[in-house]
């Protein structure tokens, strides 16, 4: 039997330090084939949740988690450090965006992640990219920094919503594949990241999708075309 065709062709990158986040590249593969899923289910009615805020992204990579044998569990309590300067040092109940256990699930691979989301990358305009993804894992890091788990791995997570509003889709490909390599090119350089993952459409498929959505939703114009997650291990 012929398998069908997917309706949406998309396009995919993930890479690992696996030394740092043992289990990440079983975890980004499912990931982006959680994304592949909602799409095919979704389109055009949702914009992929790629325009809302960081709940929605947790939630597709905690379904990633246990689809491949994991565990996760949202907004999970731990012990964290108090934000107060007068406090410092004073341990506070709070809770981290995700755990999760990944496969094979025994707490070696045990993770609490914090997350952040840049709802706006616009992919045209390289340079102020670059500086609201060094922000959003500025606060993310920052963020983490305060978790204090037992013997949990702590991630700093950001998830990149890429933005195309030209209606000149001629460079939409160009563009992207300029922002993931300047990424890649600064992750190796800079050794800041341990994981990226990305998925989007090009420029056929965004037309379809824009033109699918204003058919169901006249006036709502869809400029979200595609998902980044970086991740970073916490070495405290």
């Amino acid at each position: 039997m012929n398998e069908m065709k997917p309706k949406w062709n998309l396009n995919t990158f993930a890479w690992t330090n696996e030394d740092k986040l043992p289990g990440f590249g079983k975890l980004l593969s499912s990931w982006l084939n959680v994304h592949r899923t909602f799409c095919e289910g979704a389109q055009p009615n949702f914009s992929w949740e790629w325009g809302h805020n960081e709940h929605s992204q947790l939630g597709f990579l905690a379904n990633a988690a246990t689809l491949i044998g994991g565990l996760s569990v949202a907004e999970s309590w731990i012990k964290k450090d108090s934000k107060q300067d007068s406090e410092q040092g004073k341990k506070v109940q709070g809770r981290s965006d995700l755990w999760l256990r990944l496969c094979p699930p025994h707490s070696g691979n045990d993770y609490l992640i914090e997350a952040k989301i840049e709802q706006y990358l616009d992919v045209i305009k390289l340079n102020n990219a670059s500086q609201k993804i060094a922000q959003q894992m500025k606060a993310a890091r920052e963020s983490a920094q305060r978790l204090k788990g037992k013997q949990e791995k702590i991630v700093a997570m950001a998830f990149l919503s890429l933005k195309f509003e030209n209606e000149n889709l001629d460079s939409l490909e160009q563009n992207t594949g300029d922002l993931i390599s300047h990424i890649w090119n600064q992750s190796h350089s800079q050794k800041e990241l341990d994981a990226i993952g990305a998925i989007w459409m090009g420029k056929e498929d965004f037309l379809r999708s824009k033109e699918g959505r204003e058919k169901e939703y006249p006036g709502w114009k869809n400029v979200h075309f595609g998902m980044v997650l970086l991740a970073s291990r916490m070495m405290i």
